[in-house]
């Protein structure tokens, strides 16, 4: 009996350690294929800084508008695309600090400026965008959305050590403030200050971090 306990327990073992492995090699093996994707495209963005790693499914357009920091992560499924609208002085550009980390499936998209400074921590899923298909008047419903013109509303500022949480959405003229926090699943439509904290659709400031 005690040696088939033992085997048994033996044979558990062997499973979850082959089980952890596994799960290791994946790992090691998308950390792999990221920093390979970072030197294989490193001429084609505007900058990448030292130590970035970039999940090599990133969905990119335009990379040469987009400059990184040093040791910046941007995960797997993320989306950065800029775009040339015809009434936007600005050259398009998404510009990442040092040391920002990009959820899974987050969403940038640029037609006049994005930036996130220093230390900014982006969750999964978020959005943030400065720009919209039209002016989203009569003309314009008369127009497909995808022929309409992409129109800027402002540029959007993350500044240093700013925390948005799974699922917010950051519309176009929005700056928010250093060391703020944004909860999950809001809608971020005009300026956070700085040291607060944000929820709700629209967003709110529910508190203020001292």
């Amino acid at each position: 009996m005690k040696k088939l306990v033992f085997k048994l327990i033996t044979i558990l073992f062997l499973v979850l350690n082959y089980i952890s492995l596994s799960h290791r090699y994946k790992y090691w093996i998308n950390r792999f294929l990221g920093f390979a994707f970072v030197i294989r495209n490193r001429s084609s963005f505007s900058r990448i800084g030292e130590g970035c790693f970039i999940s090599s499914d990133i969905i990119l357009h335009n990379p040469h508008d987009i400059s990184i920091g040093d040791f910046s992560e941007i995960s797997r499924n993320a989306s950065l695309t800029t775009w040339r609208g015809d009434t936007c002085d600005n050259l398009p550009l998404i510009e990442i600090g040092n040391n920002v980390s990009i959820g899974e499936g987050a969403h940038i998209t640029a037609s006049n400026f994005i930036q996130l400074k220093d230390d900014v921590l982006l969750g999964k899923y978020v959005t943030i965008t400065d720009n919209s298909h039209g002016h989203s008047d009569a003309t314009d419903n008369l127009v497909s959305p995808l022929k309409r013109e992409v129109v800027s509303a402002g540029e959007v500022i993350l500044e240093e050590r700013v925390w948005i949480g799974d699922k917010v959405t950051i519309l176009p003229g929005v700056r928010i403030g250093e060391g703020s926090i944004i909860g999950s699943n809001s809608v971020v439509t005009k300026d956070i200050p700085k040291h607060s904290v944000a929820v709700g659709v629209p967003a709110i400031v529910i508190k203020k971090i001292y």
